[in-house]
This record gives structure tokens, sequence and C-alpha cells, in this order.
């Protein structure tokens, strides 16, 4: 078991992707038992990257207004409970009952952003043992993110000319090149 949360915790960093990196994160909080749900909020310049796992979009949408930790406080993480009527909470036991949100920091202590997990069902209290896992996980995030984060940045420098802001004339001839295999295949 313990090989197995470690390869997991290892192969989140094994891609230079962005989105790969989130679905790893995702897959791997998504193997704890008391977690349903899993969302990743990381803030940009203009609107957040939000990847979620186990969560409609209405759900996603309003979970992602969720208030955050002050900054002037370094949060370990956040337990939350919703309270709700007996006939407002459905049936099948669907609705998000609880979650815990965690900071993903990097290695200077500033957060990249917010790793959020929810269950759903009966009232469930999260014990240290979980708090450890989910920190754990986004330990193992931060440092993925920031390297994707990096990479893409770089890209997009390399494909982008410094003065002008318009693509280079590399770029110009990867995208020909693609175009052109393309018109070939179909």
């Amino acid at each position: 078991v313990e090989t197995d949360r470690a390869r997991r915790l290892s192969d989140i960093g094994a891609t230079i992707d962005l989105d790969e990196v989130l679905q790893r994160t995702l897959e791997a909080i998504g193997e704890l038992p008391i977690v349903d749900a899993a969302m990743i909020v990381l803030p940009d310049a203009g609107k957040p990257v939000v990847a979620t796992m186990g969560l409609s979009e209405d759900e996603a949408h309003s979970n992602a207004q969720q208030a955050e930790p002050p900054e002037d406080v370094a949060a370990r993480a956040v337990d939350f409970t919703f309270r709700y009527d007996e006939d407002d909470a459905s049936p099948n036991g669907s609705t998000i009952r609880g979650g815990l949100a965690t900071p993903m920091r990097d290695d200077a202590g500033v957060v990249l952003g917010t790793l959020w997990v929810y269950w759903r069902g009966q009232e469930r209290k999260p014990d240290d043992g979980v708090l450890t896992e989910v920190e754990e996980v986004a330990a193992a995030a931060a440092p993925a993110i920031e390297n994707a984060r990096r990479f893409q940045e770089a890209r997009q420098l390399a494909d982008l000319d410094a003065l002008t802001g318009l693509h280079n004339y590399r770029f110009f001839h990867e995208t020909l090149e693609r175009e052109a295999a393309r018109a070939q295949r179909y």
C-alpha cells in the first residue's frame, strides 16, 4: 500500500503538461477513502485554472467561489461542513456534506493554488491522518505544477518574438508542417 501511494505521488511530477499534472493529482487524491470529489484552483492573471473530479459543472462553479484562507496567516488547511434541512438534502446521498482545502505551496512558501476535497452522504469529520495524506498530495503537486507552468512559459517565449509579440519563423514552420501532414492524412 505504501509503495502504491509513493508511486502515485511520484507519477504526479512525471510530466510537464499542466493538464496532465492536474489530472494525475486528482486521480491520486481520489484514491483516498473519504474523498468523493475534488477540485484544484490555480489563480491566473485572467480566469483561474480549475480542474475537477466528481463535481458537476454547477457544483464546481459554486465551490470555486469559496473563500480562501487569510493571506497573512499560513493556514495548514480549512475544514468545512455543510448543514442542510432534511428536505433540502438529496435522498440518494449525492449532496456534498463537507470538505477540506489545503494550499499548494512552492519551496518559498508562496501559494500556487488550492486543493479542495469533498465528501458526500453522511457528515464525516476528517482526522489528522486524512489531512496528512491530502497535504502529501498537495506537496507532491506543487513542484510539478510550478514546473509545468515554467515549461508553458518557456514554450511561449520560444514561439513569440520578444519585440513584436508575434509568432516567430520557427513557430510558422512547425505549424505549416503539422497542417500539411494533417491535410495529407484527411
